[in-house]
């Protein structure tokens, strides 16, 4: 799921029936027609000027283009290889990073896209194993990738695009990343662990104590305030919230509906 930097439409991938949906947010209804895209779309991003949506479609290895404001796809998809999952847009518009492959023991990669050319940059960077998302930090310099096959993130400097030689080792088969708004601390949903683990984005380092929460944690989202942290639990059917000052979980997890995958605070940067 994605919000246009404005906050009035939201972008639903429909994994079935390789479509995307969109959703007016003002009067939460959705707009008749999907758009048609790639088989088996995942991971959507909007760019930050709110014109491209950008839309994996992981069996077809490729990524499809929509126009916002027309909600129509462009004709040409941009190829990016097999396994292709999730997709971010760096902060200043330039480049799209997409996480892929890595499927079992083998490492993945992470492919990067002009935007503006709407064409892949050669050379992709290798990454951990089954990379799941892409982070950006709040001022643009470091990409964050989850690698849920490898228990491990790495982080890649976005204007060389070379990643860092030492991964951070996490919980089990992290799937999420976000930022506090100061950009001081990455805080990791461990989905196999059941856990959040906090990372230094400075020095790199995680802090050795993981904050338990609900069962299967997926997406998460920070408040713009920084106080709290909103925790999916996907086999919980919970949504748990966590206390950003103390670093501990409220006791009571707040019950949703069936299998929760992800959330977002306004305003949302995905």
């Amino acid at each position: 799921m994605a919000v246009t930097p404005d906050g009035k439409t939201v972008f639903v991938t429909n994994r079935a029936s390789d479509s995307v949906s969109t959703i007016d947010a003002k009067t939460r209804a959705k707009y008749p027609d999907d758009i048609p895209v790639g088989s088996s779309p995942t991971g959507v991003a909007v760019s930050p000027d709110g014109k491209t949506a950008f839309v994996v479609n992981g069996i077809s290895g490729t990524v499809s283009t929509v126009d916002v404001k027309t909600r129509t796809k462009n004709p040409t998809d941009i190829p990016v290889g097999s396994g292709a999952v999730g997709v971010a847009v760096t902060p200043d518009g330039k480049t799209a990073f997409v996480a892929s492959g890595g499927m079992g023991t083998g490492n993945g990669r992470v492919s990067t896209i002009d935007v503006k050319t709407r064409t892949t940059k050669p050379g992709d960077i290798t990454v951990g194993p089954f990379p799941f998302e892409v982070t950006f930090t709040p001022d643009g310099e470091t990409a964050f990738v989850a690698n849920s096959g490898g228990n491990t993130v790495s982080t890649i400097n976005v204007k060389t695009r070379t990643k860092n030689p030492t991964d951070i080792t996490v919980g089990m088969a992290p799937g999420a990343v976000a930022f506090a708004p100061d950009g001081k601390t990455a805080f990791v949903t461990n989905t196999g662990s059941g856990t959040i683990s906090t990372i230094n984005v400075k020095t790199r380092t995680k802090n050795p104590d993981d904050i338990p929460v609900g069962s299967t944690p997926g997406g998460l989202a920070v408040t713009p305030d920084g106080k709290t942290l909103f925790v999916v639990n996907f086999s919980g059917g919970t949504v748990s919230t966590i206390d950003l000052k103390t670093k501990t979980k409220t006791p009571d997890d707040i019950p949703v509906g069936s299998s929760p995958f992800d959330v977002a605070v306004p305003p949302c940067r995905r």
